[in-house]
């Protein structure tokens, strides 16, 4: 519908829903308790927990909470990342992870319209596509392990990728040929998306909760920065299509062999007891 617009006009539409998306979030998301404790708000903090408590336990008193014992580190939770063995080849290993499926999750739609295939049609269907993801990250997420799911797909993501190299270079334009060719596109790229998916849960999961959310950043930011590849990519491959769908392919291969177990802890310092190396 707006294929004729500008793009000052597109940047209009596309931004509506994210601000929508951001006053739902101001209005309907709580702030953690756990941050209010630490910062000494244990009033606030004692309500939102009221609140998000199911019916039957609104009865929660502020008695029952105030005993909380909530463990601080005062040292600086990323420095603690690059300082600390196995933290640091725990997060190196998640960063470049999140480069190798950034890579195919970012580049695969830029590369839509070196298929042969209608550029709006072929983008509609790639943006489709995150929806099902979602729910099947939902049916599989406390099914199967994780460190076997991301690599399942990684691989799965990888080997669609590779075949879309190959019928790109050594298949013909006919319809049904750029019918398979998307249809392998949109399973590479459902792929990367299920990775994308369960490698944020994963690595909340790997890391003890005082470096949380500096790890989770640093992987997110693993992933933007392939985003910044992935485009000088998917232009190379416009003359060959190995320096896009191929090098997508082996790169998220790669990367997924990278992918590791870990046992849990709530603070930096119960980490190093419990695990002082990676566990397989």
């Amino acid at each position: 519908m707006n294929r004729d617009s500008s793009w000052r006009s597109l940047y209009l539409y596309t931004s509506i829903p994210a601000i929508i998306y951001c006053i739902f979030v101001f209005i309907f998301v709580s702030e953690s308790p756990r941050w209010l404790f630490l910062q000494g708000r244990e009033a606030e903090a004692i309500e939102i927990l009221k609140r998000i408590a199911p019916i039957k336990d609104r009865s929660l008193k502020s008695s029952l909470v105030s005993h909380v014992d909530i463990k601080v580190e005062t040292s600086n939770s990323i420095k603690c990342l690059f300082v600390k063995r196995w933290a640091l080849r725990r997060i190196l290993g998640v960063m470049v992870l999140g480069f190798g499926i950034g890579m195919v999750y970012y580049g695969i739609p830029m590369g839509v319209q070196d298929l042969g295939f209608n550029i709006y049609l072929g983008t509609m269907c790639n943006a489709l596509l995150e929806m099902p993801s979602y729910l099947v990250t939902f049916l599989v997420i406390d099914r199967c392990q994780k460190r076997v799911s991301i690599l399942g797909f990684c691989v799965a993501s990888g080997i669609f990728s590779i075949l879309c190299f190959i019928v790109s270079n050594y298949g013909s334009n006919d319809q049904e040929i750029v019918i398979m060719k998307i249809g392998i596109e949109i399973a590479s790229l459902f792929g990367a998306c299920m990775a994308y998916n369960i490698l944020l849960i994963y690595t909340t999961e790997l890391f003890p909760t005082s470096v949380r959310n500096a790890a989770t950043s640093m992987v997110r930011l693993a992933i933007a920065f392939s985003s910044v590849v992935s485009p000088v990519l998917a232009r190379a491959g416009r003359r060959n299509a190995i320096l896009s769908y191929g090098v997508f392919g082996f790169v998220i291969i790669f990367c997924s062999i990278l992918t590791k177990g870990a046992t849990l802890c709530d603070t930096m310092n119960e980490q190093e007891k419990e695990n002082d190396t990676f566990v397989t």
